[in-house]
């Protein structure tokens, strides 16, 4: 969450002593990054405070008039201005000559129609405050004449725009920032000075608390305001609030966000008129309420475990997110009743996503607030609403704690902390850091440290967070640099990693021409449900459009060869190493989710263009992707694969005949191990993607290629010399039926002639119409030969060709092709 810092509003609790600039380094340096840094008074250089002196006629033109105006020194100045409300004794806002009010608008003095005007009188519009531009902007009267405008709206200010991460609540506040500060330099803190008035009192005969599950709201805190005035809050209040981007509502409803800002807990104000007999009970709406209306007008449904603060009779508010519409503050409210309560982290995060409701107060409250500082944030927004509203705060408080949160304790040891930060930190060194940030050093036992963390730290669990905040706070620029050689592989002999395996194969598809693509695991529901019947559903999604988790690679692969056809690419050839999620099979893991590695290869459309080599260009087919696959496994010291149709139900690829074309698609298996299936992408997937041309797509079972190539690896490579005679080639095309395979042509081939067939590979698949009305088709084969131990003869090949023929006519029922 990106929150919004002022530097003026900063400074009231800690003196800085560091530039804007080099504060932003600094608290970035220390995990808290400051993302941007505005100076909303850069706009108003050279506005200042002025009085119109004088106003009449433009001699030109009847919509303009002639203003005389001082800013209070020199001559008054002439300002020609059109708008309606200019009079004699107006505060305005003058830029004077040479202010620039963005985008190229800069004043000067010129005529306008005849008229020499020396400035400008400025609307809120044209110095960025809001878009009111009906006329010029009227200042306060006790604005003094001559000061600059950004000073006397307080406006001269430097915003932090700063990037908080999840488990650093601690810092969504001014107090937060200001602690960090006090860490990394020698200044103290300047907290509001607040007393804190006993449990009970007069307030204990008009309100009662029950905390009826304490699990969900172990800490309630109330304060009662009585004879309140709800009017605007003072200029000083909203312009702090404007500065951290918080729109100003009224004294009561400012306060309590004043305080949000100032100690980052969250408080709420209720209309203590409409609390039924100033009783509130904070229970879940199981059995209470259905719906509810909330701040913002909306109806919403009550999920039956969200935690709701009621008066036992209607609902007020839901916990820790928003309050009701029904207990509002409004401008006739005269007795408030101030909440400040810790609640469930868990609680509150559910309730929040079940509702798709995020405010300021869940933000702070699902990542855990300061349990201790409840009642000093209720005493501080009594006492500020008093002042800004007059009436009397009830004597006491009620304090419903049935039981205590405890501090959580780290042990901490400083020899442990010095090797792993690799600096040798003292002892007395790291007690100072850990002084500052309000870790209390308990007792020391045999090298070891027990310290208290602060209740705002609920990231501190662990010895390891201890160690961290020694770091952060020493720089991690003074950690020394190691440099260290990692000794290389000894060839193959070495057992392979799984990280060297994953990089092995990157680099070759990238030698191969592919180009890695990394999707996210997240799928929407229609897409997972076209690969698979019942993909692995998230409980509580980011984001409802994203809501299964993939169970194919092939849908990364997919969205990225559509996105990329949609920006004119002509050919693609793209590969994908990710995690893909199945429910378990296993009888005792039932509904439990399995993840795995699947490797994926897409390839579309012109993979070579038309060249001096190529008479038309080269485009995807089965075969280019068989070669990727072959090249692949050859790389990792494979067995060469075999390809085979898919004709049955495969269990690791069980939805494979939803997305391959059933008559372009293969199962591949290494020495008889299912490892992969690959195929042109079926009509129906394409078109639901939208492909403009044949997309094909590879498989490739991760843990059994790593298995398979990690043990391959283990053995020394087996060399083989290079061949003293030559060899002889032969090409013969045959006519099968059209249900035999290549491959078993191929394999009875070897068969045959197993000494000196050293090479048999198909090279072309041709069916005329003919043949095809009988069922048949013509398969050509590249036959090579060769001998080690002498060189072939000519007759001595055709015979053996001749005695291959033979036995496919007999066995294969074969013919030579004519």
């Amino acid at each position: 969450m990106a929150m919004r810092i002022s530097l003026n509003w900063l400074s009231d609790y800690i003196s800085i002593p560091f530039t804007p600039d080099d504060l932003a380094h600094r608290l970035t340096m220390l995990g808290i990054e400051v993302e941007a840094i505005e100076r909303p008074g850069e706009r108003m250089k050279n506005v200042v405070v002025g009085e119109v002196l004088e106003v009449s006629p433009h001699p030109n033109a009847d919509k303009l008039r002639l203003a005389r105006v001082t800013i209070g020194n020199g001559e008054p100045l002439r300002i020609v201005c059109g708008a309606p409300n200019v009079r004699t004794g107006l505060k305005v806002a003058v830029a004077t000559v040479g202010a620039d009010l963005g985008e190229g608008f800069v004043i000067r003095k010129s005529k306008i129609r005849g008229e020499v005007s020396e400035g400008m009188l400025c609307s809120e519009r044209e110095l960025g405050i809001s878009e009111h531009h009906e006329g010029i902007w009227e200042l306060p009267g006790q604005f003094a004449i001559g000061a600059p405008l950004a000073e006397a709206m307080g406006l001269d200010d430097i915003i932090f725009e700063i990037g908080i991460t999840p488990n650093r609540a601690d810092c969504l506040s001014h107090i937060g920032i200001a602690r960090e500060i006090r860490a990394i330099s020698s200044e103290k803190l300047k907290l509001p000075t607040v007393a804190i008035e006993q449990n009970g009192g007069a307030i204990a005969k008009q309100v009662s608390i029950a905390l009826p599950q304490p699990d969900l709201c172990p800490r309630y805190v109330a304060k009662l305001v009585r004879n309140v005035t709800v009017q605007p809050s003072p200029d000083w209040l909203k312009r702090k609030l404007e500065a951290v981007g918080l729109r100003a509502i009224n004294n009561v409803v400012d306060v309590t966000n004043f305080v949000l800002m100032e100690y980052g807990h969250p408080l709420h104000a209720f209309d203590f008129d409409v609390v039924s007999k100033g009783q509130i009970v904070v229970r879940t709406a199981a059995g209470f309420a259905e719906e509810y209306t909330t701040l913002d007008h909306k109806s919403r449904t009550l999920p039956p475990d969200a935690l709701l603060i009621t008066d036992g009779v209607k609902p007020l508010g839901i916990a820790g997110i928003m309050g009701g519409e029904n207990s509002a503050i409004r401008d006739t409210t005269k007795n408030v009743l101030i909440e400040s309560a810790y609640f469930s982290p868990s609680s509150i995060r559910r309730t929040a996503k079940q509702l798709g409701l995020s405010t300021d107060a869940s933000y702070r409250f699902e990542r855990g607030t300061d349990f201790d500082i409840v009642r000093t944030a209720a005493e501080r927004a009594a006492r500020m609403i008093v002042e800004l509203g007059g009436g009397e705060i009830v004597p006491g408080l009620i304090d419903e704690y049935p039981s205590e949160i405890t501090h959580k304790r780290l042990t901490f040891r400083p020899e442990r902390a010095r090797a792993l930060i690799g600096l040798d930190i003292p002892d007395e060194r790291m007690r100072e850091i850990f002084a500052r940030l309000d870790l209390t050093f308990e007792r020391e036992s045999e090298g070891a440290w027990t310290l208290r963390a602060p209740s705002y730290r609920v990231d501190l669990e662990r010895e390891e967070d201890a160690i961290e905040e020694i770091a952060r706070i020493v720089g991690y620029d003074e950690i020394p640099t190691s440099t260290f050689e990692r000794a290389p592989l000894t060839g193959l002999r070495d057992p392979l990693k799984l990280r060297d395996f994953d990089n092995l194969i990157r680099n070759t598809l990238l030698a191969l021409g592919a180009n890695e693509c990394v999707s996210t695991p997240l799928v929407s529901a229609k897409d997972a449900s076209r690969f698979h019947e019942k993909p692995v559903e998230l409980i509580n999604p980011l984001n409802i459009e994203k809501d299964r988790m993939r169970t194919s690679i092939a849908l990364g692969l997919l969205d990225a060869v559509q996105h990329n056809e949609r920006f004119g690419s002509a050919g693609q050839r793209l590969f994908e190493i990710g995690h893909v999620f199945h429910y378990s099979d296993s009888p005792e893991m039932l509904g439990h989710v399995r993840e795995e590695t699947e490797i994926g290869i897409a390839i579309s459309g012109i993979q070579e263009p038309k060249s001096p080599y190529n008479a038309q260009p080269v485009k995807a087919d089965i075969f280019l992707l068989k070669g990727l696959a072959n090249a692949l496994m050859e790389r990792l010291s494979l067995a060469k694969p075999e390809y085979a149709p898919i004709n049955r139900k495969l269990q690791r690829w069980a939805s494979s005949d939803k997305y391959f074309d059933p008559e372009f698609s293969l199962l591949i298996t290494i020495s008889g191990r299912e490892v992969g299936v690959m195929g042109r992408v079926a009509n129906a997937i394409a078109k639901a993607y939208d492909l403009r041309s044949d997309a094909y797509l590879l498989l490739l079972d991760h843990a059994a290629l790593f298995e398979m190539a990690h043990a391959k690896r283990l053995d020394p490579p087996k060399v083989r010399a290079l061949p003293k005679y030559p060899s002889v080639e032969r090409d013969i095309a045959l006519v099968l039926k059209q249900d035999i395979i290549a491959k078993m042509v191929g394999d009875r081939i070897q068969a045959e002639m197993s000494e000196l067939l050293q090479h048999v590979h198909i090279f072309d698949a041709f069916q005329s119409a003919e043949m095809k009305q009988s069922g048949e088709r013509s398969l050509a084969f590249h036959l090579v030969f060769r001998s080690d131990e002498r060189t072939l003869e000519e007759k001595e090949v055709d015979h053996i060709v001749e005695k291959i023929i033979q036995t496919l006519e007999r066995e294969l029922h074969a013919r030579l092709r004519a």
